[in-house]
């Protein structure tokens, strides 16, 4: 047992294994993925925009304390940017309110700057916004919208209400037709090998469209959805001749009870076939949920630049935010007074999902 009286060391974390972090970790979130050293060893060590930023308390060698930041490159006005996500902040629970935590975000910016990293951005729960927004400088942009679509109305909503189920439950798997038909376009299962020509050129325009983005390039792409430890998504695909349309990556997940579709990402760009065939993407993946008994369809997205989709047109209705477990609050902070982006500050000039953080 570690004796809070002596004394608490700051530094990069150094080690060539993740045990003392999993070791933190279970004491808070037992049996979730950030307890899981394969899945560690992914986030903070194979994301294709770099190596994880980490720095931690410690005490006579046990990690009393954390804070995190992954690499990311974004596209912001048209050029590219080094950016960082803020993720995993945790301290134990025997050592909080020692102020550990924005000690060691402070010195992980430092260390970011020094690293060329322009700015971070961040997702906080309720509980660390505060912190963020006041002791750390950050500025909150807003929320990020959150829609759905019931499926089976009443039992989704007595379910909910009277907490019938566990915050996050088991991954359900999924089942959808894979060749199955949306209204006016083919869907089918994206070919990670296969479609990369296809992605590449679809992705560019996407890029091109947004005025401020996570740049989603086809290795991040890969590393974000289809080699991750712990996860299973699909990825679907809309083509007209011999092109992509539009892209929708999914997975499932018992949310309070409730069998949930969630649409991590759903791509497309500016033109007017392409947001018809995320519609009708989006039309398919609910039908197919309908089908197989799914109590709702979720999807976070901000998105009121080129390609928007009107998400009431197709029957998903935002959820206040007040309703919410989590308000998925965007936050922004830059590391040098040098960086000039201006038209990052606009959560309106944004193009964010659940894929930009690491919920879901």
């Amino acid at each position: 047992m570690v004796d809070k009286k002596s004394e608490i060391v700051l530094s990069e974390f150094q080690d060539g294994n993740f045990r003392r972090l999993t070791e933190l970790t279970k004491k808070t979130y037992p049996g979730r993925e950030i307890s899981d050293p394969e899945y560690l060893k992914w986030e903070y060590l194979e994301n294709p925009d770099g190596k994880a930023l980490i720095f931690v308390a410690a005490q006579e060698a046990a990690c009393v304390s954390q804070y995190i930041l992954l690499p990311r490159k974004f596209i912001v006005n048209g050029v590219q940017q080094s950016g960082s996500l803020s993720v995993n902040t945790l301290t134990d629970p025997a050592f909080r309110g020692k102020n550990l935590f924005p000690q060691l975000a402070e010195k992980t910016y430092d260390a970011a700057a020094n690293r060329g990293i322009a700015f971070t951005v961040g997702f906080p729960n309720p509980l660390s916004s505060p912190v963020f927004n006041t002791k750390l400088r950050f500025h909150s942009f807003g929320r990020i919208p959150f829609y759905i679509k019931p499926l089976r109305p009443i039992h989704s909503a007595l379910t909910y209400f009277f907490k019938k189920g566990k915050k996050r439950g088991e991954e359900t798997p999924l089942a959808f037709d894979p060749y199955g038909r949306s209204k006016t376009s083919a869907v089918s299962l994206f070919e990670l090998e296969t479609d990369k020509n296809k992605f590449e050129e679809f992705i560019a325009q996407f890029h091109a469209d947004k005025m401020c983005c996570t740049k989603r390039s086809f290795e991040f792409f890969k590393w974000r959805y289809c080699v991750v430890p712990m996860r299973t998504y699909q990825i679907y695909k809309v083509e007209t001749e011999n092109h992509i349309q539009a892209i929708a990556v999914v997975r499932s997940a018992t949310l309070f009870g409730l069998k949930a579709l969630i649409v991590v990402d759903l791509l497309n760009i500016s033109s007017a076939p392409s947001i018809q065939a995320a519609e009708n993407l989006l039309q398919w993946l609910t039908q197919q949920s309908a089908k197989r008994k799914m109590d709702l369809v979720a999807i976070a997205r901000q998105d009121t630049g080129k390609g928007k989709i009107s998400m009431g047109k197709l029957s998903f209705f935002r959820i206040p935010d007040s309703l919410l477990p989590q308000p998925l609050e965007f936050i922004f902070r830059t590391h040098s007074p040098n960086v000039k982006l201006d038209v990052a500050t606009d959560i309106r000039q944004w193009y964010l999902s659940f894929g930009d953080g690491d919920i879901f």
